[in-house]
């Protein structure tokens, strides 16, 4: 049996690597230009991340200083109570100052998947802030509840224990977040 040759014409070859060449090219250039895409939006999550940065460092910055001052206020009256102090020239009234700390573009990140597409180094930071700030936020969540709920049945002692025991507390996770608010603002001068 004798084996049939094909011969293909050079025209058609020809016209099936054009063909080719131009779906692969046309592929190249989409890749880029997403990669080009992606490149963008990450660094655009990432400049709104470090704007927000920089506000929750100022809110939280502020927030120490009157949280010093309550908690100066807080040892005073624990002293009128205990009689080490006259009361007569004590301001009693105390309250209590919180900030809300944002994370809207932070969230924006993830949900746009720009986060996808940041260094892995970078990423990892943005999230440890992140999650210090959740914790921050937790904590005051906790205390608002409690002080709705559980402060009603304490004397007036009991209370300036819990408050200034809050504040020694939430002060040192705003310390916190004020250094690692500034280590990530500095690392991305």
């Amino acid at each position: 049996m004798k084996k049939k040759s094909y011969k293909i014409d050079p025209k058609y070859l020809k016209e099936f690597f054009s063909v080719l060449f131009g779906v692969m090219f046309a592929l190249f250039i989409d890749t880029m230009w997403s990669d080009h895409e992606h490149q963008e939006l990450a660094k655009k999550a990432k400049r709104d991340i470090l704007i927000e940065v920089k506000d929750n460092l100022n809110k939280i910055d502020s927030l120490v200083v009157v949280h010093q001052k309550t908690e100066e206020k807080i040892r005073i009256l624990a002293k009128v109570l205990d009689g080490e102090l006259d009361s007569t020239n004590v301001d009693r009234d105390i309250s209590l100052e919180f900030e809300l700390t944002e994370d809207t573009a932070w969230e924006t990140a993830k949900i746009s998947g720009a986060v996808t597409y940041m260094k892995l180094e970078e990423l990892s930071k943005f999230n440890s802030l992140y999650k210090l700030q959740a914790i921050y936020m937790n904590n005051m969540e906790k205390f608002m509840e409690h002080s709705f709920t559980g402060m009603q049945l304490l004397t007036e002692k009991e209370k300036l224990t819990q408050m200034g025991y809050f504040i020694h507390s939430s002060m040192t996770t705003e310390k916190q977040l004020i250094k690692e608010y500034k280590k990530v603002l500095d690392e991305n001068k």
